[in-house]
Order: C-alpha cells, then sequence, then structure tokens
C-alpha cells in the first residue's frame, strides 16, 4: 500500500464545500448526502472548529488502483456493463479501510492526533494540496485514487463529534 504522510499546512475555505453540490453521473444535483447528514455540508463544521490549526497538521493519504479493481471486475463478472463496473461504492469500502489503517500507522509517529476522514466537508482544499505534493487528482480516475485524511490537534472546547471514520 503506498502511503503518503506529510506535514502540511493547510489550504481551506468555505467554498470547497459547494463543490458537493456540483452534478455528476447520476446526480444531477451533486452528492445526495449534501445536507442529509451532519457529518456533510452545509452543516458540518469548517476545520478550524475542528483542529487547532496554530499547531501542526498532516496530511494522510493512501493511493488505490481503480484501474486494476476495474480489471478484475470484467474477468470476475464479463455481464456487468461498464457503467457499472465504474460504480464508485465498489471500490470505495476497500480504499477507506486502507486510509484507516494508514491512519492508525501514523497516529504511532503523532500520537494524540485527531483524524478527519472527509476534510473536503470541512473546507479543506485537497486538490490543490495534493498538487503541492505533486500528485494532480483526475475525476473521474482511470488509474489511481487517492483518499485523503487531515490529523491535528483537536481543537479545545466542546464540539459534537461529526468526524467520518
Amino acid at each position: 500500500m503506498d502511503v503518503i504522510f506529510e506535514q502540511v499546512e493547510l489550504e481551506w475555505y468555505p467554498r470547497v464545500r459547494e463543490w458537493c453540490k456540483l452534478p455528476y453521473p447520476g446526480h444531477p444535483k451533486g452528492c445526495p448526502m449534501y445536507g442529509a447528514r451532519p457529518s456533510c455540508p452545509p452543516e458540518a463544521p469548517m476545520i478550524d472548529q475542528i483542529l487547532d490549526l496554530s499547531e501542526a497538521t498532516y496530511l494522510i493519504a493512501i493511493k488505490y488502483n481503480v484501474k486494476e479493481h476495474y480489471d478484475k471486475l470484467r474477468r470476475d463478472h464479463p455481464n456487468l456493463s461498464e457503467a457499472q463496473i465504474r460504480i464508485p461504492y465498489l471500490w470505495q469500502g476497500k480504499a477507506d479501510k486502507l486510509l484507516k489503517d494508514a491512519v492508525e500507522m501514523c497516529k504511532r509517529k503523532v500520537p494524540n492526533k485527531l483524524p478527519v476522514y472527509r476534510p473536503e466537508a470541512n473546507g479543506v482544499n485537497v486538490v490543490a494540496m495534493m498538487a503541492r505534493l505533486g500528485i494532480n487528482l483526475t475525476f473521474p480516475t482511470e488509474e489511481y485514487a487517492y483518499r485523503v485524511a487531515i490529523m491535528g490537534t483537536r481543537k479545545k472546547g466542546k464540539l459534537r463529534d461529526v468526524f467520518h471514520g
């Protein structure tokens, strides 16, 4: 498993959360979870309400080979259409598990840090941050997908737990 673990300066702003409303195949109004659960915009708190941004923050990412996944589905299920093969939720669970494993490994290097598993919902511009690391994300992906988490020091004070993971 390819794991990226880097201390980063977060790039974040509220408009990132609007990306959840952009249309994509099968979802003309964007993500169906937008406004449907507290961990998603617009109710999800901004990252500065979750993490103390005066402390070190870290980006953890895993690289998942979706091309290999698609090829395996084609071999194992020849009757599936190309649209069925490319349904994201068929690979996202496995990729999310790999990300959680990577986060646990990284927690040993920087203990007592709080992971945020879907930082875009909290305004973090993951696309720009990955580009600064030399990784240009493409949508939809044809070969590799990246799952990204942010880790940092939990902000003091009360905050309901709305973290994804």
